[in-house]
């Protein structure tokens, strides 16, 4: 019976793949990244302040959240523009392959770096 279910389960993840449908193992790690990012002279720096769950090491990619935020994606150094929002995001990838997202933004400040 346990090999009957075994397979059928099998089938079931493969037929759910060639849908299109992301197929998870029952242990997939669940990771919460929250982001910080500084800003000043329309410049921003982003940090991954907090990583929880999943197995070390990490990697951090960022992106930008809208169009007035440029950022690098390995090092979350950026630009911003006078009078708006930034926004970033950062996906950390664990040594397992697992994956956790972060977001955060604030006002372009012109003024002098903090």
């Amino acid at each position: 019976m346990r090999t009957k279910l075994a397979r059928a389960a099998v089938v079931g993840a493969a037929a759910l793949a060639a849908a299109g449908f992301t197929v998870l193992p029952a242990n997939a790690a669940t990771i919460t990244v929250n982001a910080q990012c500084e800003s000043g002279g329309l410049r921003i720096v982003c940090t991954a302040f907090s990583i929880a769950g999943g197995t070390a090491p990490y990697t951090v990619s960022w992106a930008p959240a809208n169009v007035w935020t440029l950022v690098n994606p390995t090092t979350g150094a950026g630009n911003c523009y006078r009078g708006h929002g930034y926004g970033v995001i950062a996906t950390v990838t664990d040594a397992t392959g697992a994956t956790g997202t972060g977001g955060t933004g604030g006002n372009c400040n012109p003024g002098p770096w903090p």
